[in-house]
């Protein structure tokens, strides 16, 4: 039976606020509501989405949703709007054509303000979609920070040149803006695992350890059939979500990305962005 649209709203504030990344590790960040990233935004096809943003931050911004079928007016770039000045409200206001795993950023000086955290999850649902035992939205992120936590600005000649040409690319790396996070998944499980790459230049080859898993959709929606892999390569922007598990009690995975040659002047690595821990079985009858 197809549900009802309605009528879905939230407030976003942007501002700058203090943020743990990690035990003793502050930064300052600009976000919305004071999260990083910002509030995960959920809502039916056929809902109309209604976001009043107000600006806090000393400069103006803008809102854009990454990867969404929507009106010219309401699509927050500078082509379409005009940034949202200090203390000013905007309200954007439109229908969800589509289901899928989508993103908002900040489209306003993007290079300060998305690498400070200005970006959040937006996950619009169909009743048609599969069932799974539970569901993560996993935002993939880097920072190129100072030994002082403080954000660094590029050198003056070659520094400059490289981020111009390769895009800023940091050693900060973030899953839901916390370095070294680790995620719980409880064993026999098989959860969907929503992954967006918001990073500026990062390509991101996922890799869990070895484990197969399974790939039920992209920046299109859901594929027509899933595809067993052991790896996958999400880019800027870019999103897919995974069938992950099941796996076995006690287990510890790590979450890498593997090296990828982009043929720039970054150096291809292996680095790891977090621990999978995988907890006791749910038994039904206990599981409420």
């Amino acid at each position: 039976m197809k549900n009802q649209a309605k009528e879905v709203v939230y407030n976003l504030e942007a501002s700058k606020f203090n943020w743990d990344i990690a035990p003793g590790k502050t930064i300052e960040a600009w976000g919305f509501n004071k999260q990083l990233p910002g509030p995960e935004l959920r809502a039916n096809v056929g809902d109309t989405l209604v976001v009043r943003l107000t600006n806090h931050l000393e400069e103006p911004t803008m809102i854009h949703w990454h990867g969404l079928r929507l009106p010219a007016p309401m699509d927050g770039t500078d082509a379409v709007q005009k940034p949202v000045a200090p203390s000013e409200v905007f309200e954007y206001r439109f229908v969800l054509p589509d289901a899928g795993t989508f993103w908002y950023h900040s489209h306003a000086n993007e290079t300060v303000q998305m690498e400070r955290g200005m970006y959040g999850s937006l996950i619009v649902e169909d009743p048609t979609d599969p069932v799974f035992d539970g569901e993560k939205v996993l935002m993939i992120d880097d920072m190129k920070l100072s030994p002082e936590n403080e954000f660094t600005k590029p050198g003056w000649f070659v520094p400059r040149i490289v981020e111009r040409h390769d895009g800023r690319q940091g050693d900060t790396l973030l899953i839901n803006g916390k370095e070294n996070s680790v995620i719980e998944i409880a064993a026999g499980q098989t959860e969907r695992w929503r992954f967006i790459n918001s990073s500026s230049a990062r390509y991101f080859m996922l890799y869990l350890g070895g484990k197969e898993f399974k790939i039920i959709g992209t920046d299109g929606g859901l594929l027509e059939y899933p595809r067993t892999v052991t790896e996958v390569l999400i880019t800027p922007g870019e999103r897919v979500d995974i069938a992950a598990g099941p796996f076995e009690e006690g287990e510890t995975i790590m979450m890498e990305a593997l090296k990828y040659d982009r043929s720039t002047f970054f150096k291809a690595k292996r680095q790891q962005f977090a621990t999978i821990q995988v907890r006791k079985q749910k038994h039904p009858l206990l599981s409420t």
